[in-house]
């Protein structure tokens, strides 16, 4: 089977995943991280599919377009920190400004106990590495940060590995996962006391994801099976993260490979791919980085108004304002940023 050139249907996804991970975070924050008025109560699986297609898609631009030699990779690791960064760091900035404009103390020791030395680490991608002194100003920053220097990795080792590296990434990730016998959902853990959870579940999901894509290209498949497979990704990806955690990781994985095999088929698939194109889905898309990283200050922005009012209201509330605050910051910001590196380097990512 031979791959669309583009990668159909994974915008959409990323899309209606971000807002969900954001409703997660909104009714933690705002009603309480027990309480039971959530209908998203595995965000962190969301994440992991997040590793998933990120692997597919960076593999994909940095083997097409960037080439596999390291001045390639160079101008590759540089054009997604350009990418990623200006963001990270404006909303890292925006919670500093809120929370000295709006208390004495400024940011509260909840979020951390170091803020200056937790946000100067923020700032260079080391939060979501695994130190425990380290704390993630903006909370689902650590994915960010952890994506960056395992894609970076990961670009670099298939130039060495060729096509080994997805493989040998994924069956490694997989068995430590096992072996450790690791809380999939930990952050600040390490499995072995040496490697951090959150980068051996980037490793994984990127090594998975991979490895299936590539599987899957190898024959032909009829379009009735592609969409099946397709479809039950999804409803396979959508249940896991509404659901209760698999905290184990014997339910965990299959989860993650099934869903990858969901993932695979979508790109190749043609009526369920048409669907997560159509507008809305793309325009959730288009804006799902800004929403991944905008919702958090903006839960906290209303959280400090309505201290009274903390109901399921505020959070639908909170959600509508990310979303125009998404579309405000995707124009001014990330879309100019994305814009000078393609004009600066040349090729598109």
């Amino acid at each position: 089977m031979t791959a669309k050139p583009r990668l159909s249907g994974l915008d959409g996804l990323r899309g209606i995943l971000s807002i969900l991970v954001a409703y997660a975070h909104a009714f933690g924050h705002i009603t309480g991280w027990d309480s039971d008025k959530t209908f998203v109560r595995n965000a962190s699986f969301a994440v992991d599919v997040f590793f998933a297609m990120s692997g597919i898609v960076l593999l994909s631009a940095y083997e097409q377009t960037y080439g596999q030699n390291f001045k390639g990779w160079v101008r590759f690791v540089a054009i997604r920190f350009i990418r990623l960064w200006p963001l990270h760091a404006l909303t890292i900035v925006s919670i500093f400004f809120l929370f000295y404009c709006l208390t004495p103390s400024g940011v509260p020791a909840w979020i951390s106990t170091s803020p200056y030395l937790d946000g100067l680490n923020n700032l260079v991608f080391l939060n979501g590495l695994g130190s425990r002194e380290v704390r993630s100003i903006n909370h689902p920053a650590w994915s960010v940060a952890v994506e960056f220097w395992v894609g970076s990795a990961f670009a670099i080792s298939c130039f060495i590995f060729k096509k080994f590296a997805a493989p040998i990434a994924g069956l490694a990730g997989a068995v430590l996962t096992i072996a450790a016998d690791i809380r999939v959902e930990a952050v600040q853990e390490f499995a072995f006391g040496i490697m951090p959870i959150g980068v051996l579940r980037c490793v994984t999901a990127m090594g998975i994801g991979v490895t299936i894509y590539r599987l899957i290209q190898l024959r032909r498949w009829s379009p009735a099976f592609v969409e099946l497979v397709a479809v039950s990704g999804l409803l396979m990806i959508f249940s896991t993260t509404i659901n209760p955690p698999l905290t184990q990781p014997k339910n965990y994985l299959p989860a993650l490979i099934f869903s990858a095999f969901g993932i695979a088929f979508l790109v190749n698939s043609e009526i369920t791919s048409r669907f997560l194109d159509s507008p809305i889905p793309r325009l959730f898309g288009q804006l799902s980085y800004s929403i991944y990283l905008l919702h958090v200050p903006v839960i906290y922005i209303l959280m400090s108004i309505f201290q009274k009012n903390k109901g399921e209201l505020l959070v639908h509330l909170a959600m509508a304002c990310t979303f125009v605050c998404s579309y405000f910051v995707y124009h001014n910001v990330e879309r100019p940023c994305i814009d000078w590196g393609r004009r600066r380097f040349g090729k598109k990512l």
